[in-house]
């Protein structure tokens, strides 16, 4: 074979690209809108959704529950606990990262962390209607035991 052909058959599976990038863009896809490099998008990347924090979260909250759920995802449960207890340092009066904490108790088999995440989503989330769900009672979560100062 010659040279010229064995270039062109390198080449080709990029020109297909081309061509399919090119084709798409020609299609009416949805219109994104474009920000300079320099500037600061304020933004989503996902048409559609907003930007919003959700209600008593701050960004840095936010940002490490996001984390923490996707290393749980990963079952990466000591990253994920990693992830929320920061998390709840950030927001300690919301009951987000606790639940986190309290999913990463459960994962692992760990009743304690279960136990103490559990009463404090309860004390976040205006009661103690959470000590008498089906997981609480399962776990046999009591509302009289300490919390533990440090998360094994």
């Amino acid at each position: 074979m010659s040279r010229t052909y064995m270039t062109l058959i390198r080449c080709l599976p990029y020109a297909l690209l081309a061509v399919a990038a090119l084709s798409a863009s020609a299609c009416g896809g949805p219109e994104v809108p474009k920000t300079p490099l320099g500037a600061t998008s304020t933004g989503s990347f996902v048409p559609g959704a907003t930007s919003e924090l959700p209600p008593g979260l701050n960004a840095s909250a936010a940002a490490r529950l996001d984390s923490g759920n996707i290393a749980f995802r990963l079952k990466q449960y000591d990253q994920a606990l990693h992830y929320y207890e920061a998390a709840a340092k950030d927001v300690p009066q919301h009951a987000a990262p606790w639940y986190g904490i309290s999913m990463v108790g459960q994962a692992t088999g760990n009743k304690a962390l279960v136990d103490s995440a559990t009463r404090a989503v309860a004390a976040r989330s205006g009661g103690g209607d959470l000590l008498n769900t089906d997981m609480a009672k399962t776990h046999g979560v009591t509302d009289t035991a300490p919390l533990p100062k440090k998360h094994p």
